[in-house]
């Protein structure tokens, strides 16, 4: 089988070290299935629904390189291509800035290309340097920076999740699924606005639809007190978003009170 295989490949020593917590398993088990697909040109794939964005991972990833004091912030309001990050890696020795142009490299090509983003998710609950277990991936000799990461990643999810689901074809809409902290667009076309909010936000709002009818005044305010009354898991997600998104929950709250 094609993770049996993919299990006998070697890694870098520092990586075969690495720990795998629960939280992490549960948020990589749901996420990867195996493909022998020749549709597909990697041997893992996402079981998470492409039309969704994962901006919680992505805030955890980029304030992980934070506290691992990389800098990618200097690179994210510009592009970084793989031209930009090759050259920097393919070094014997790879600098600082080689760090924080592929933290960066990371975060826009999950833009694009989503199937790495719940690994470094993972990376960030495990409390490791995520850029810097990327860059133990990396060799002087790689011709592709994306292949290699995926193909690399690839080996460690053989040795971590072992019971992982082999497929062989690309996953249809009946095999993924969306997370509860996914963002998905919503729109008004009456307003002319649109956002991405959260799947739980729409559980959450079903559920509340007499409590928010209710609301006099300031109802932006009379929505953070609804959401600090509650601990439930739609709650926490709705609430985290809109603490990472003001400029979203102010969107959302003219798509909610105006309509």
């Amino acid at each position: 089988m094609l993770k049996e295989q993919y299990a006998l490949k070697p890694i870098d020593s520092e990586l075969a070290t690495i720990n795998v917590s629960l939280a992490a398993r549960q948020i990589l088990e749901p996420a990867y299935a195996w493909t022998t697909s020749a549709d597909s040109p990697y041997p893992i794939v996402s079981l998470i629904s492409s039309i969704a964005e994962d901006e919680r991972a992505l805030d955890r990833f980029q304030e992980n390189a934070r506290l691992n004091q990389h800098d990618v912030g200097r690179f994210l309001k510009q592009p970084v291509t793989e031209e930009d990050v090759l050259p920097v890696l393919q070094k014997s020795e790879i600098a600082p800035v080689g760090w924080q142009l592929l933290g960066a490299y990371l975060i826009q090509i999950s833009k694009k290309e989503p199937l790495l983003v719940p690994f470094m998710d993972a990376l960030a609950h495990l409390k490791v340097d995520a850029i810097g277990v990327f860059i133990a991936m990396t060799s002087p000799t790689m011709t592709d920076v994306l292949s290699t990461l995926i193909e690399q990643v690839a080996r460690l999810l053989a040795r971590w999740l072992p019971d992982l689901p082999e497929l062989d074809h690309e996953p249809t809409d009946a095999e993924t699924w969306l997370p509860a902290y996914a963002l998905i667009p919503v729109e008004s076309t009456q307003l002319g606005i649109s956002v991405m909010v959260p799947v739980a936000l729409l559980d959450w709002l079903s559920a509340h639809q007499d409590a928010l009818a209710d609301l006099t005044d300031d109802k932006r305010v009379g929505l953070m007190q609804l959401l600090n009354q509650e601990t439930d898991d739609d709650t926490q997600i709705v609430r985290e978003w809109l603490e990472r998104n003001d400029d979203d929950g102010q969107t959302l709250s003219r798509l909610l009170f105006e309509l």
